[in-house]
């Protein structure tokens, strides 16, 4: 027999069951409490869902507080350092207990109504006249049928959701992931059990038509919420339960896709785009997006403190990235749900880049990914990119920093204060000072020749995206009096290494820390 009329037999003799016996009492009494009785029954399956919420309340909270004494301690860390994930957890939490809650309400109001009516009925005769049975027969059938129905909104609604999480979950790549394989075969099943699975319930007659008529309304509203963060956000967001945890497997899947292409030989812009779906999936979500926002700048705020966040030590790069790092948090730092999304965008943006020229491979060091940027022209264009956005203009300051550190290693801190490259200096110098007042294509062609010229004689390779950043760089910071010497050149240099980029815009984008340097 098919598993959908194995489901459905049941459920189908629970509702005809129920309405047999509600037309068995009908048939004692008149038609006028027949029809009072179906008002109740109709009346309460409405009236239950406002009262549900101060039920669904006091159970969140309960739940909640019974889950706490079970989490891991960085758990309870993260939640403590960020509340919105704390509050979030309360909220789903009651969604999770809202049909059932509100099914309990409809039974006990329900039972309540029904003893006042029979109080009623005892006091009023005409509310006793047992005449015209054709009405109350058929009514008192009703009745019955609508109340098992109702009762029916839990089961049926968590069945619906549990198919379109499931089917979600197929139509991603989660579903050919090691780790699911090790859950399902356990059980004995496989992908294909598991479609066939949800397709009994997805064609189950009695699931369908109780979800379709009152169920569907019925279970949205009460596994929908308002999470209220006006406080520490200025606003309220919408929580659905099916939302946040379909949302939650989409994205899974993308990210499952995204880690299987870093492993490719050969990322392609086909690849990349896989970035920008895993991001537009996970930022469906308002509550997650605020989720996200306050995690990082919880995280970044204590890693720039030398704290730990919830059990995460801060990474510890090479030294020459440290200064890098350190801008990355600042701008995380200050990170907030209307900006990250942007912000994120733009991040994969360039990390895609990086990944499209094979400049991410886990035995990439810095000066071999800047020689490589340079050499490609990709830095300019992620300079370019990054520009665009206020503020991730500190973290494009910081690149440029990060070439101008590889020439200043390139050449050796020491020799450079020792004078051993004073010669090359004054040449560059005076090149430089002699580019201020031409155009930019012409100061462009001249520089970099010289840099070539003058860097080549001693033994080095300066990529010339590298040169030209470093170069415009220097005579932005350094010409303003219409000079460049050679001591100014070195110096700069030098410092760079010292105390690494120092960029304070002329006005910072909202939300940045007053310094950002």
């Amino acid at each position: 027999m098919n598993n959908s009329i194995l489901i459905a037999l049941p459920l189908a003799l629970f509702v005809i069951v129920s309405g047999v016996i509600a037309m068995l009492k009908a048939r004692k009494r008149s038609w006028i409490m027949a029809v009072v009785r179906l008002a109740i029954t109709v009346v309460t399956a409405a009236v239950a869902l406002p009262l549900t919420s101060v039920g669904v309340s006091a159970g969140a909270d309960a739940a909640y507080d019974l889950l706490i004494p079970y989490l891991p301690e960085d758990i309870m860390a993260f939640l403590n350092e960020v509340p919105v994930g704390a509050e979030g957890l309360r909220v789903l939490a009651g969604l999770i207990l809202a049909p059932f809650v509100y099914l309990l309400v409809f039974i006990i109001l329900r039972w309540i109504l029904y003893v006042i009516a029979w109080i009623v009925e005892k006091c009023v005769p005409l509310m006793r006249r047992r005449n015209r049975r054709y009405v109350s027969l058929p009514v008192g059938a009703l009745n019955g049928m609508i109340f098992a129905m109702v009762t029916l909104i839990p089961v049926c609604g968590f069945m619906m959701l549990g198919t379109h999480m499931f089917r979600t979950f197929l139509e991603t790549d989660i579903a050919q992931s090691g780790m699911v394989r090790e859950i399902l075969e356990p059980l004995g099943m496989t992908e294909e059990d598991l479609d066939g699975a949800i397709a009994d319930i997805e064609e189950n007659f009695v699931v369908v038509a109780v979800y379709e008529t009152v169920g569907k309304p019925v279970f949205t509203n009460l596994t929908t919420a308002t999470l209220d963060v006006s406080e520490t956000h200025g606003t309220e967001v919408k929580i659905n339960l099916e939302s946040e945890l379909c949302g939650l497997l989409k994205t899974a899947g993308y990210a499952m896709e995204v880690m299987e292409s870093f492993e490719k030989e050969d990322y392609t812009a086909e690849d990349k785009e896989l970035l920008f779906a895993m991001a537009d999936t996970f930022f469906e979500s308002d509550w997650v997006r605020m989720l996200s926002a306050d995690t990082l700048a919880a995280m970044a705020g204590d890693w720039l403190e030398g704290k730990d966040f919830a059990g995460m030590e801060r990474p510890s790069p090479d030294a020459n990235l440290d200064p890098t790092l350190n801008r990355i948090l600042e701008l995380l730092a200050a990170e907030t749900s209307v900006t990250l999304e942007q912000d994120i965008h733009d991040v994969l943006d360039v990390v895609g880049d990086l990944l499209v020229h094979d400049l991410l491979g886990g035995n990439t060091d810095y000066d071999v990914m800047v020689q490589r940027m340079g050499q490609s022209g990709l830095l300019t264009t992620v300079l370019s990119k990054l520009e665009t956005n206020p503020r991730m203009a500190p973290l494009a300051a910081e690149l440029k920093a990060l070439a101008i550190r590889l020439v200043t290693n390139m050449l050796g801190v020491d020799q450079l204060k020792n004078g051993e490259y004073s010669e090359m200096m004054t040449s560059v110098a005076g090149t430089l000072t002699n580019s201020l007042s031409m155009s930019r294509e012409e100061r462009d062609a001249l520089v970099l020749d010289s840099i070539r010229n003058n860097f080549g004689d001693q033994g080095f390779d300066v990529p010339d995206d590298v040169a030209l950043q470093m170069a415009n760089q220097m005579i932005d910071e350094l010409g303003e009096d219409g000079e460049i010497s050679s001591d100014e050149l070195t110096n700069y240099l030098i410092n760079h290494v010292d105390e690494g980029f120092e960029y304070i815009p002329e006005e910072l984008p909202e939300g940045l820390p007053d310094v950002v340097g």
